[in-house]
């Protein structure tokens, strides 16, 4: 028996002007909205509620360790020095690549964001921190089962000429290029109310291409809400709380009660002490209904990020656009000269809507398989954690041969600006590039280093990445601060027999298989003997530090081999780092020395983004009125747009609210919301009149369901303005 709590709140962020998180797209800058973000969070106390573990996914590129450092800072502040810390709370990213950017502490994922963006940072960290509190007020006893099952064409290996690299015994060993498998762990109140469910599968969140200018939260977020939806309860609306009709209608029966109650009591003490304790019991039952039904967390369904390195939801595979055959093999390119720009993947379905959709769906089948029939086995023993800050860059790694080497300080290899067959890079780079060229080099060289490096790279730092040919050493890269980590989360969760690896980057399907093995053959070493010891790997965890291949894959070079930053040895690094930390997870929580503590550069850092202006409307307008009205009258299927005078959406993020609503007329006097704009039949899009000075057009989109009931609906737009004297 444990005692369970989980919450979910809104991190949406700025929907308009700043720069998208994934492809590091400069041209990619949101511009409305499909999906809200949310934080997902679980926790999970023993019996004697004495040690605790927090699990959040969040619906962002990545983790961050600003981000995590500060929502650590308030928990602290909130609940103690010892309940919630940097040790037994784990925070991991999707991986969306169409969610808001400026959220790091690190200056080479700020690049194209132009720096820091307080608000996506705020909003990060305040959804986080109120997902935690959620399921921190929410706990109650209950149980947490397991069980695995494969995912039908849910994705693809985007470099499976890297993947040909590992040893062919140990290829022969798993029947495909990626993980299929998809582990679920469920939650379950004593009394038999559903609490929750996480999953982890691995899957890129690509399947919004670089030219989605919508905020989104792309397959994953997509096949969370599907599974919360289907495990509404009845009269619950979308924020969990059973709708307020219930207890106002429970308020006005104890009031008419009451009334009559005073108006008996004058005919007798006999009368006045029966209605009394009447009035009493039918209190507390309102109450009970208050407490029960207002209180109550609405069921949590998280779908979290695992070893997706080299794996893409684009199940069709890479084509040349241009000439419709097959990219190179090993380069990813088309046509002469050979460019990466034309190899792009697709599918499954006709556009990126459509498969984000359809890639959720998949995800979502196997869930409701696994949460109705498959989650057999029970987890039971200790709840505990271990955790270490570790300085990546001088890692001291014993190879095969029984040789010592150590780790590099970062740096990305020219294959890193190539992109991927899910958003290709620039200029003439491909990958699989093992050797570098003059003129990048110079680049690099006389303009890189010069401007943003305090002390020049020594050659011994490129030889230290070979066969890796560095275009940016970020390692040395100081200005205007770091450019990458060095100190990094090394961390794991425990939940009885099911061990949690939080990593703190992109694991590829090998590297991920290993390190899974290795930790599980430890686990059973130090005392875990169930049959089966369940492994899960949560990516992107607590910091980023881009991919991590296996050595072998690390020589072909590919986007993934050329973005594993601590170099060739990084893998082995981490395999061994964690596999160490085995014994104190299972025997010894809390006994490892914390190591060095990363710097909290929060408030030290570069913001370029203007600050949204005061708006304006042409004269005899205001703010809301209808530009582009609808038609009167329309069919099931059919897709409805109109467009309003607006407002920058930055002034008010409406974080647990909604920029738009379709509601719908009922009883002839009162309009209920159908559709907001956190759900998948609604679009908002924001666009800045080019010829109208801070002028705002917003455009609200539905797309009506085939199965949506006949009936009067009207389309709503809420919007906050800044006057030029500053006032809201």
């Amino acid at each position: 028996e444990y005692l369970i709590g989980v919450g979910r709140y809104d991190v949406t962020g700025p929907v308009a002007q700043v720069n998208m998180m994934g492809y590091a797209n400069p041209s990619q800058t949101a511009a409305g909205l499909h999906q809200r973000l949310y934080s997902r969070a679980f926790i999970v106390c023993n019996n004697g509620n004495s040690s605790c573990v927090v699990f959040v996914t969040v619906d962002s590129g990545m983790a961050s360790q600003v981000v995590k450092l500060e929502v650590i800072k308030r928990l602290k502040e909130k609940y103690g020095q010892t309940r919630y810390t940097e040790r037994n709370v784990v925070i991991s990213g999707t991986h969306s690549h169409s969610g808001p950017a400026g959220f790091f502490q690190t200056m080479l994922v700020e690049v194209t964001s132009l720096g820091a963006i307080k608000q996506s940072t705020d909003s990060f960290i305040d959804g986080i921190v109120k997902s935690i509190d959620q399921a921190h007020s929410q706990m109650r006893r209950g149980s947490m089962h397991i069980g695995t099952d494969n995912v039908v064409e849910g994705n693809i290996n985007r470099s499976p000429s890297a993947y040909l690299k590992n040893p062919l015994e140990e290829r022969e060993r798993y029947q495909y290029n990626t993980e299929q498998e998809m582990t679920m762990l469920k939650f379950k109140a004593n009394n038999g109310d559903p609490i929750g469910m996480f999953t982890w599968y691995p899957v890129h969140c690509t399947s919004m291409n670089f030219s989605n200018q919508l905020l989104s939260s792309d397959n994953k977020g997509r096949a969370s809400a599907l599974f919360e939806r289907m495990m509404r309860k009845s009269g619950e609306d979308r924020s969990g709380n059973v709708r307020i009709l219930l207890f106002v209608f429970g308020l006005f029966v104890r009031i008419l009660l009451f009334g009559l109650f005073v108006r008996i009591l004058l005919f007798g003490l006999f009368l006045r002490i029966l209605l009394f304790g009447l009035f009493v019991r039918i209190l507390l039952f309102g109450l009970f209904l208050k407490l029960h039904y207002f209180q109550q967390e609405s069921f949590v369904g998280a779908f979290a990020s695992a070893n997706l390195g080299d794996v893409s939801p684009r199940t069709k595979g890479p084509i040349c656009v241009d000439s419709g055959k097959s990219c190179d093999f090993e380069k990813s390119t088309c046509g002469i000269p050979p460019r990466v720009k034309n190899c792009v993947g697709f599918g499954p379905g006709v556009d990126m809507f459509d498969s984000t959709d359809i890639i959720a769906k998949r995800q979502l089948e196997t869930a409701k398989i696994l949460y109705f029939n498959k989650t057999k086995e029970q987890l039971v023993g200790e709840v505990s954690w271990v955790h270490q800050y570790v300085d990546m860059t001088n890692q001291s790694v014993q190879l095969d041969d029984g040789t010592n080497t150590t780790t590099c300080k970062p740096g990305m290899g020219y294959s890193f600006a190539a992109g991927t067959t899910d958003g290709a890079g620039a200029f003439n780079f491909v990958q699989s590039m093992t050797e570098g060229t003059p003129l990048w080099n110079a680049v690099r060289d006389d303009i890189i280093v010069k401007v943003v490096c305090s002390v020049p790279p020594p050659k011994e730092y490129y030889d230290c990445h070979h066969p890796k040919p560095v275009l940016l050493p970020t390692g040395y890269m100081d200005r205007p601060y770091a450019w990458h980590p060095t100190i990094v989360d090394v961390q794991m969760l425990r939940l009885g027999q099911l061990i949690i690896i939080a990593v703190p980057g992109e694991f590829t399907t090998m590297a991920g298989r290993r390190i899974k093995e290795s930790v599980q053959n430890e686990a059973k070493a130090h005392g875990i003997h169930n049959a089966k010891v369940g492994v899960v790997l949560a990516g992107l965890s607590n910091v980023y530090t881009h991919y991590i291949t296996t050595p072998e894959e690390y020589t072909a070079q590919r986007y993934e081999g050329a973005s594993t930053i601590y170099g060739p040895h990084t893998f082995q690094a981490y395999q061994q780092k964690y596999t160490s930390l085995v014994e104190s997870l299972i025997l010894l929580p809390d006994s490892v020395a914390p190591g060095p503590s990363p710097a909290d550069i929060l408030n030290e850092q570069i913001e370029l983004l203007p600050p949204p202006q005061p708006d304006s409307v042409p004269s005899g307008k205001s703010i809301g009125d209808v530009i582009d009205d609808v038609n009167g009258i329309f069919p099931q299927g059919a897709e409805i747009s109109v467009t309003f005078y607006g407002a920058n959406p930055r002034h008010n993020m409406k974080l647990g609210a909604t920029y738009l609503a379709v509601q719908q007329l009922t009883n002839d006097t009162q309009w209920t919301d159908v559709f907001v704009d956190t759900d998948w039949e609604t679009r908002f899009l924001w666009k800045e009149a080019t010829n109208e000075l801070q002028r705002s057009h917003v455009t609200v989109i539905w797309n009506v369901p085939l199965d949506q009931p006949s009936g009067t609906y009207r389309i709503v737009y809420y919007g906050d303005t800044l006057t030029l004297l500053g006032q809201r």
